[in-house]
């Protein structure tokens, strides 16, 4: 008992080392970013100083350029145009790849249709901007659930057992399941008549 519960605290720890490493690896450029836009210059160019902290008073001098003698806010609201331009496609040119996937029966034309509208929504994201990149992923993972519905068949008697992380929950929302005779895979199947699991029947 003792061991299990050591097994315990210790993953447990594990996972919060981890987990505040990573985060203060990712939060660091944010405080660099602050602090450094507040510093003097000669705060910033002194190599004698503590470059993390404030070895000056805090100033608001790079503020006052920025939005003052630069063409700082038309170039962010350029880039905010054409980062809305480019997500607005990308999920209309999504929604057209998986209206197009429910369309088509045939299996290897789904599955040419699923790269091909991936590939096209990575290029879109990835080299129309570099910005929308989580839409991206967004519209590439709803074309996956599409093609990649796991069923099987067996032809003769057998026992089937697969890895899972988890047991069956059919109130999970991520859960989800067709049919074995929906009208868009059950030409795949040999038979019109299987024996089929609880858990099928009920899709």
């Amino acid at each position: 008992m003792l061991g299990r519960r050591g097994r315990r605290i210790a993953l447990r720890v594990g996972h919060w080392t981890v987990v505040v490493f990573f985060s203060v690896i990712l939060a660091f450029p944010f405080y660099w970013m602050l602090i450094t836009a507040f510093k003097r210059t000669t705060d910033l160019y002194n190599l004698q100083n503590n470059p993390f902290i404030f070895n000056q008073k805090p100033t608001l001098d790079h503020l006052r350029l920025l939005f003052g003698e630069t063409m700082f806010l038309r170039w962010f609201w350029n880039t905010a145009l054409v980062g809305v331009i480019v997500v607005a496609i990308t999920l209309l040119l999504t929604a057209s790849a998986l209206l197009l996937l429910a369309a088509v029966p045939s299996r290897r034309w789904v599955s040419v249709a699923g790269l091909a509208g991936a590939a096209i929504l990575a290029i879109i994201g990835f080299r129309g901007s570099g910005k929308v990149p989580f839409f991206c992923a967004l519209g590439i993972a709803a074309v996956d659930v599409v093609l990649f519905l796991a069923g099987f068949e067996a032809l003769t008697d057998l026992v089937f057992c697969y890895h899972v992380t988890e047991e069956y929950d059919p109130a999970d929302p991520d859960e989800h399941g067709i049919p074995w005779n929906d009208e868009r895979i059950r030409h795949l199947w040999s038979t019109t008549s299987p024996i089929l699991s609880e858990r099928d029947r009920s899709s």
